[in-house]
């Protein structure tokens, strides 16, 4: 098995789905990636881009759910970052719902708009 060791200043893998991030495909991505990363496997799902929506919080739940049970082989930590929408109290500029970003190897965005998601993220704490 291949895995790979960032060195500082590198950035990370960037994957793109258009849909079937839980399909047995999409689980296919999802274990390539984690197999290049060097545990623990520490994953962060944004729930911006479904921000707008009143059931953000059960879509990234969902995908919290599906790496959890389908991806146990990694054992990965999973925390959902319930930064929905600026200027209420799930902003992406509150300190104490992005922390977890910083401690993730494994950033998630989830189902949603994407150009919902850049409106809230750009310039944002969650964004740096």
């Amino acid at each position: 098995m291949e895995t790979r060791t960032r060195m500082p200043n590198q950035h990370g893998l960037v994957v793109l789905f258009g849909s079937g991030e839980i399909a047995p495909s999409g689980r296919k991505v999802h274990d390539w990636v984690m197999r290049q990363l060097p545990p623990p496997i520490r994953v962060a799902i944004l729930e911006t881009p479904a921000g707008f929506q009143p059931n953000s919080e059960l879509v990234a739940g969902k995908m919290a759910d599906f790496l959890s049970r389908r991806l146990q082989n990694y054992d990965p930590q999973v925390t959902v970052i319930a930064a929905r929408k600026r200027g209420t109290p799930f902003s992406p500029d509150a300190p104490e719902i992005v922390a977890p970003l910083l401690q993730a190897n494994y950033i998630f965005w989830g189902p949603g708009s994407p150009t919902y998601a850049v409106r809230q993220l750009e310039g944002s704490l969650a964004w740096h």
